[in-house]
Order: structure tokens, then sequence, then C-alpha cells
């Protein structure tokens, strides 16, 4: 079938595509546009259950169905490996790795195979390693073919010890994958690359001496991968690996930087050089680094106080993503330090004590009740305070008692109607505790416009939860 031809079938039976793409059955008649009958298992009878779960069907429907949809993922593989046209591939590939790769990964895995091996084209090899890759573990099948082809030394040698990476250990996998790390890493970069990456996501721990020399020397795609196979080999690993690591955390390439130091929270070892590393990341000038740096700190669950403060420092950062990633490392591990937290709370800046409160609100009961603490002592603070637990309507009940102590207090009555508000605080004290403030001789028409606003939000609220 030619490209037209193809392109054809799939722009005119785009429905049966997307049927397959969810797992359909097929109840095919003949071949479509000129595609044979044993290509053209695409049915209309779409299951709203996986079909192995089904209890309403019979184990004989059952099987015939999952045959069936083998046979059309093997039609969607064969229409992905034949294409020509670009467009043509992009859409079969598509709906290929919608169904075949979680529903019959095996037929996809054959046809991948066979393009493999049969096909001349560059195109259809470079498609079929890639499927293989995808497929992980499932394209077992295939790790003869792929070693066959790394010992060739051709242009394909990276792809397939990507694929290999992926796949699994088996005979001969590792000593070739070692046998290719040893390879010079300025002639075949690639190559090198993708051993040190498998070595590391198969733990293969016999390459973590080559690994650590790559990650000083080579080209910064090299050193970059080391770092990252590192990673992936995960612990235990030695001192000196844990020291070359450190160092590469000071790279002059921020890509290195950032895959060391992530390396670094993946392997879960917290002692003062790697910490020390981490602090200097976090201040790093690529954005990049720094996420790597904070989501370090939360792997490792670090709780000394610099590291606190520069992430706090974070939260107000220009780039939002690194400000959004230190809060959430923050917020989910800020119980860890409590004091550090509090005490920055008291000594800092208004204008950052919002900021940390609604950090501290967040992360325990405890930094709810510290607020609370804060806002019954009526000390500086206490406004910020009222104004951090708007973020935390979790802790809704623990905040309440303070809140409603807070709006008989003419310095504290406005954030106190604004936690009101924003915590949703409903019950029958609280609704009373509002009233009776908007009742209150001489107040400030600010303050009184505000209670009738929370009065009518609540009352909203409240009909719309009886809904």
């Amino acid at each position: 079938m030619n490209d037209i031809g193809i392109a054809s079938f799939l722009k005119t039976h785009a429905a049966m595509v997307v049927l397959v793409a969810v797992g359909a059955g097929a109840t095919c008649s003949g071949g479509p546009s000129g595609l044979p009958q044993d290509q053209c298992s695409y049915g209309a009878e779409q299951p709203t259950r996986p079909l192995s779960r089904d209890p309403d069907l019979e184990p004989a429907v059952i099987i015939d169905r999952q045959r069936r949809i083998a046979e059309a993922t093997a039609g969607l593989a064969a229409l992905y490996l034949a294409a020509d046209d670009a467009n043509t591939r992009d859409v079969a590939y598509k709906a290929l790795i919608t169904v075949g790769l979680d529903r019959s990964p095996r037929s996809v895995a054959k046809a991948a195979l066979s393009a493999l091996v049969h096909s001349d084209r560059e195109d259809v090899k470079a498609a079929s390693l890639q499927l293989l890759s995808q497929l992980g573990p499932h394209a077992n099948i295939a790790t003869p073919a792929l070693l066959g082809i790394s010992r060739g030394d051709g242009v394909w040698r990276a792809h397939a010890v990507r694929a290999l990476g992926r796949i699994g250990i088996a005979p001969g996998v590792a000593p070739e994958l070692l046998r290719v790390q040893k390879l010079n890493a300025l002639r075949f970069s690639g190559d090198v690359v993708e051993a040190d990456i498998a070595l590391g996501r198969l733990r293969v721990r016999e390459g973590i001496p080559g690994i650590c020399q790559h990650l000083t020397g080579g080209d910064v795609t090299v050193r970059a991968s080391a770092a990252k196979a590192l990673g992936l080999m995960g612990p235990p690993v030695s001192q000196k690996v844990v020291q070359d690591l450190v160092g590469a955390c000071s790279d002059r390439s921020p890509k290195v930087r950032e895959e060391a130091v992530r390396a670094t929270g993946y392997l879960g070892y917290s002692s003062k050089p790697v910490l020390d590393a981490i602090v200097l990341r976090l201040g790093d000038e690529d954005g990049n680094v720094q996420k790597a740096a904070i989501a370090a700190v939360g792997e490792l669950g670090a709780s000394r106080s610099d590291l606190v403060q520069k992430l706090l420092g974070l939260t107000a950062s220009p780039d939002i993503w690194v400000a959004l990633r230190a809060r959430e490392v923050l917020e989910a591990g800020g119980w860890r330090d409590l004091k550090t937290l509090s005490e920055m709370f008291l000594n800092s800046a208004p204008k950052d004590r919002v900021r940390i409160g609604r950090i501290l609100a967040k992360t325990s009961p405890e930094g709810a009740q510290f607020l609370c603490r804060v806002v019954r002592s009526r000390e500086e603070g206490a406004y910020d305070a009222l104004a951090a637990m708007k973020a935390a309507p979790v802790y809704a009940s623990l905040f309440e008692e303070a809140v409603i102590e807070a709006l008989s207090d003419p310095g504290l009555s406005l954030p106190a109607l604004d936690a009101v508000a924003g915590l949703g605080l409903t019950s029958q004290r609280a609704l009373q505790a509002v009233m009776d403030l908007g009742a209150k001789p001489q107040l400030d028409d600010g303050v009184r416009a505000r209670v009738d606003e929370v009065l009518e939000n609540l009352r909203l609220q409240m009909e719309g939860s009886q809904q």
C-alpha cells in the first residue's frame, strides 16, 4: 500500500482509529482502501470497562476481543512503520502508543522487531528502535537483535544501547554496555552517553568507575549524562562517588550542575558537603539548576536553617516555577524545622511575614497552632498571621477560635473578617461574632461594609452547600 493509500485510510477511517486507540473490538468485513483483511481489525464496538475485568462478558468473548485488539494493534504498527509521509506516521503513531503500548505491547514489539530486522530503510529502523525503547521489558524478544546491532559498531549502536537499557537485564547485556562505555568519549560520545544512562538505569555497579570518569571528562553532554546516570544508579555508593558528584555541582555548565545536584537528592546522602553544595546551587543564576536543588532538598528532607532560609527567599523568585516549587517543598517538609520557620516569621519584615506565615499555615497542625498563638498574643505579627491563615482552609477548625477572638480587637478586625471569609467559617459562633461586630456603634464605615460583604458571602456559601 502506497503513502497516498495509507494517508487516505487514516483520514477517512479516523473514527475507527480512535476506537482502536481506546481499546475497541474489531468487526471488519473487508480491507478499507485496499488494506488487506488481516490488517483491518478495527471495530465500532467499544467496551466501557477494560475487557479482562468486565464480569458480564463470557471468557470466550473476552479472548476473541483481545485477539482482535492485538490484530488491530499489529495493523497500526504496520501502518506506522510503512508510512513515508510524516503526517501519516504521526497519526498512526499516536493511535498506536495509545492502545498498543498498554493493551497489546507484545504485538507492537513483534512488528517493530520484524521491521528492524528486515527493512533497509533508515527511517523504519529508527522508528522500530524508538518503539522498542518505549515498550521496555515487553520488548525483551528483541534483546538478541539489539545486542547484534550494538556489537556491529554501526550508526544505530546508540539507539540499540538505549533500548537495551530500557528493556532490562538479560544475558550479555551488562558486558556489552560496559564495552560500549569504554569507547573513546570524544569520538563516540552518543554511544558512551547512552551506555552510561543504561548502566545507571539497570544499576550495573561495575559501571560506576567509568561513569565517574566521564563526570569530569568529555563534553557537556557526556558529563551531564554521567551525573544523571549516578542518580539513576541509586544508593549505596562510595564516599568518593559522592565527592565526585559534589564537585560536579560546581561544573561550568548549568546542565551538568542541574543533573549533578538532582542526583545528590536521588542518592539520599545528606552529609555536610552535599548540603553545602545544594545551598550554593539554590542561589544559582540558572533557574533549572535552582529547581533541581529545590527538588534535592525535598528528596533529602533536609532542615538545616540555611537551607530553609534559602528556600524562603526563593518563594519570592521572579521565576514562577522556582517560587512554586520552593513553596511546595517547604509546605511538605516545613514541620521538620518549625523552630526556624517560626523565628523567621517573628523576626522578618512585614512584607515577608505573610509569605512565611502561609507556609507555616500549611506545613502541619503545629504550624497552624503557632499562628494561633501569635494572634492571641496581640503582638507584632498578629495581623500578618491572620492574613496567612486564609491559605490553609484545611486547618479552619484550628484557626476558628483565634479568629473569633480577633474580631473583637479593633486593630485586627479587618484581617479577622478576611480570615472568616477565606476559611469559610459558617458555624453559629463565627456568624454571631461577625454580626456582633457589625452591630457595634461608631464602627468604621470600611469595617461595617466588610461585615456586610462577609455575611453575604457566607450566606451564599451556605445556600450552595445545601443544594
